[in-house]
């Protein structure tokens, strides 16, 4: 037979198991400053031995409104090589028949830049590759907390941006 006090008594249960649980997520500010630190690190090493991938969640055409993107696309570096995988919405001024790669294709990269801005905590690489196409730049702004902005300007098409994010491990999504 379930009484008052039974009933009391799980309620008193389950809060004190939701607040032990609320509380081991909450970070204290140390916690989170250390976690910032090292997030930064790992942005900043990443982009140094040029090993890294940015994953798109937004897209702005040059002449156009911005859009959510869907999960998928993608901008990666690795050593000398550029992965890219956007989509492209704007003017052409001059394609293949068929309408060509656009922005998936995987390339050398040719010629680069680094600049990096401790005040704003940012580091701009510029990136210039060609393909059997095109002639591309692209302008990757990393902040240190991971979220990026891409600029692709090419010789045949209008210019497009792109937002997004550096994977990161699973300890520093925090």
């Amino acid at each position: 037979m379930i009484t008052n006090k039974h009933i009391a008594f799980a309620i008193v249960v389950v809060l004190s198991a939701a607040a032990t649980a609320c509380s081991s997520i909450r970070l204290t500010k140390e916690e989170k400053a250390q976690i910032e630190t090292r997030r930064a690190e790992y942005v900043i090493n990443s982009i140094n031995s040029q090993q890294f991938t940015i994953e798109m969640d937004r897209v702005t055409p040059y002449r156009g409104i911005s859009r959510s993107l869907s999960y998928g696309y993608l901008l990666a570096v690795k050593g000398d090589t550029i992965v890219s995988y956007l989509p492209y919405f704007g003017q052409a001024y001059s394609l293949p028949y068929g309408g060509g790669k656009g922005l998936n294709f995987e390339s050398t990269i040719t010629s680069r830049r680094l600049m990096r801005n401790n005040k704003k905590m940012l580091t701009t690489l510029h990136l210039f590759t060609t393909n059997d196409e095109d002639t591309y730049q692209y302008i990757v702004e990393i902040f240190d907390n991971g979220r990026s902005h891409v600029e692709v300007r090419s010789r045949l098409r209008e210019a497009i941006s792109f937002d997004g994010y550096m994977n990161l491990p699973d300890d520093l999504n925090r």
